[in-house]
């Protein structure tokens, strides 16, 4: 039966016109890509900091709070809608990560202050680590926007 719905399917599926229009289109993707690989220096890889997370929980020896550590890395993989990946470096978004997660979750998390911020140990500073937060803080606010704007247009 499966052979069938599939072969039903590709009988469907009319040919791809290659015409002028799309050749077009597709070299001006290609000249975009290229001019951002340009800007960025070709320099392309991301350094994924969702490891630092659970080595930074561990060392404020708050890592059996699985919470903690759920919402810091859900606010990680959020991060990666933005573009703190290619501002700031991964030990600092780890750090704001958790900064932000130990204020939101349901029984929020003191972390050390004296006699400085915890985070200054990882060499991120209070500046960025505040602007991370409000930047994925942000994200959220946009998305609360849009369903509050995609409803209103859904019940006219």
């Amino acid at each position: 039966m499966d052979f069938d719905v599939a072969q039903q399917f590709f009988i469907m599926l009319e040919p791809l016109v290659l015409d002028a229009k799309y050749v077009t289109l597709k070299n001006n993707v290609i000249k975009a890509e290229r001019r951002i690989l340009n800007t960025l220096g070709f320099v392309v890889h991301v350094h994924h900091p969702h490891k630092l997370i659970y080595a930074y929980l561990h060392t404020l020896q708050v890592i059996d709070n699985k919470e903690l550590l759920q919402k810091a890395w859900s606010y990680m993989n959020d991060g990666l809608r933005t573009d703190i990946f290619l501002r700031y470096k991964p030990e600092t978004i780890a750090c704001s990560c958790i900064y932000l997660a130990a204020r939101t979750i349901e029984n929020p998390v003191p972390l050390p202050k004296d006699p400085y911020p915890w985070y200054e140990l990882y060499d991120a500073s209070d500046r960025d680590v505040k602007t991370i937060s409000e930047i994925l803080m942000r994200l959220y606010q946009r998305v609360k926007t849009f369903r509050a704007m995609k409803a209103g247009c859904v019940s006219n």
